[in-house]
């Protein structure tokens, strides 16, 4: 009996042995993560050493997005990172990362378990306005958009693309506003490069932020240009002559042509009126005038038959 006891503990000491063993290979799960919006762009993420890492332990820190693919995993030595996340990247106001630790080997078994933490904007998401376009001048860009909803308060804000603290405080409210039917718009005084700035568009319930999409408003050609202006000259000129034309020889391209009915009313009616009247026109040879002819009868005995 006492064998078989002996033989259970041995078991299970070399079960919490290897337990323990198998545990050690694996980082704690870091804790405490917080975060803190440091404009409606950017955002710091920090969190706590794990309980149980030595301070030369050579563990960095990796994150990534869960809900995109194509977000690379990030390595970070540092107990935070600064992130810039906008709405419109993805229509969200939530973004889910993994974090978890790795050795200096960056072997698999010295990574801890993942951590998930979701990060949600100050505001709510929303479509608060539509069809944003800017257009590019020398110093600035031309932004305009469709609000939602013209009852709401809507104001705009904008700053060059970041993480910095100089950059994040040069965040700018659009004061050159104006409206054109049913588009508003503001002139934003950056420099237009392609993503190069950031855009937010909020209410008091909803916000959006993005990369404004810069067009450019190119001078129209000088031949399109005068090719626009003289051809509806050309073609109205050439209207007015044709009705000219038309007035003016309307005789000849459309004649007068007479009722086919009342010709033969008329035929009938007059019957062989007609036909007389028409014989009465026809030709006749004026009479050539004829010289009387004399004969005179001659005898044998006389003088004239003689000479013969």
């Amino acid at each position: 009996m006492s064998g078989v006891r002996g033989l259970f503990v041995s078991v299970t000491l070399s079960a919490v042995i290897m337990a323990l063993h198998c545990e050690a290979d694996q980082y704690p799960q870091q804790w405490n993560l917080t975060y803190k919006w440091l404009d409606r762009f950017t955002v710091n993420i920090s969190w706590k050493k794990p309980i149980g890492l030595a301070d030369n332990s050579g563990i960095k820190y990796c994150m990534k997005n869960i809900e995109d693919d194509n977000d690379e995993v990030r390595v970070n030595d540092k107990l935070e990172t600064i992130k810039n996340l906008l709405t419109e990247e993805k229509h969200t106001d939530s973004w889910t990362y993994h974090i978890w630790t790795i050795g200096d080997n960056s072997s698999q078994s010295n990574e801890s378990v993942p951590a998930m933490y979701t990060i949600r904007t100050l505001k709510p998401r929303d479509e608060v306005v539509k069809d944003f376009k800017c257009f590019a001048t020398t110093d600035k860009m031309n932004c305009s958009w469709i609000p939602a909803n013209r009852s709401q308060n809507l104001v705009l804000s904008y700053r060059i693309k970041g993480r910095t603290q100089e950059e994040i405080q040069k965040l700018n409210k659009c004061d050159e506003t104006y409206s054109n039917g049913e588009r508003d718009g503001c002139y934003l005084h950056i420099e237009p490069k392609p993503k190069n700035s950031f855009v937010l568009v909020e209410t008091d319930t909803a916000m959006m932020t993005f990369n404004p999409v810069i067009g450019t408003n190119k001078t129209p050609d000088e031949t399109l240009t005068v090719v626009a202006i003289f051809i509806p000259i050309i073609l109205s000129a050439c209207i007015i002559l044709s009705c000219y034309c038309f007035r003016r020889h309307r005789a000849i391209i459309c004649p007068i042509i007479p009722d086919p009915s009342a010709i033969f009313k008329e035929m009938i009616m007059n019957g062989n009126s007609d036909l007389k009247a028409t014989q009465t026109k026809l030709y006749t040879p004026v009479p050539e005038p004829i010289e009387p002819c004399k004969i005179t009868l001659v005898s044998e005995n006389s003088p004239m038959q003689q000479n013969y």
